[in-house]
């Protein structure tokens, strides 16, 4: 599980990630003052998600967890989900790269499904 160290306390940001095979995901990361919420937008390849809601969970890409060879995961110190611009700038929120066999542990260990 590799942290994506590179986000700021910026409203909207892009950063792109180099996958263990070489292939790249951008994640364009957007607070939502409105909602007090973060969302991403991620493209691989051909495919694109975009408003995901960032919040405190493994896997938050686990709904394509089968289309494509990666997961992205969010943990917090505190426990909540990350609500405020300067969460990530300031390290109480961390988004995290799972490669495929991470998705398939995390799917065993804290969903008690396989892939």
């Amino acid at each position: 599980m590799n942290s994506i160290d590179n986000i700021t306390a910026d409203s909207n940001q892009i950063t792109n990630v180099v996958l263990d095979d070489g292939t790249i995901v951008s994640i364009n990361l957007i607070y939502r003052p409105a909602t007090q919420r973060w969302t991403i937008d991620v493209a691989y390849g051909s495919f694109i998600a975009n408003g995901i809601n960032v919040c405190i969970h493994p896997n938050f890409m686990r709904e394509w967890r089968n289309v494509i060879p990666f997961g992205i995961g969010c943990t917090t110190t505190d426990g909540i989900d990350p609500v405020y611009l300067e969460d990530f700038a300031n390290g109480r929120a961390t988004l995290h790269i799972l490669n495929h066999d991470e998705v398939q542990q995390i799917e065993a260990t804290y969903l008690g499904a396989g892939v």
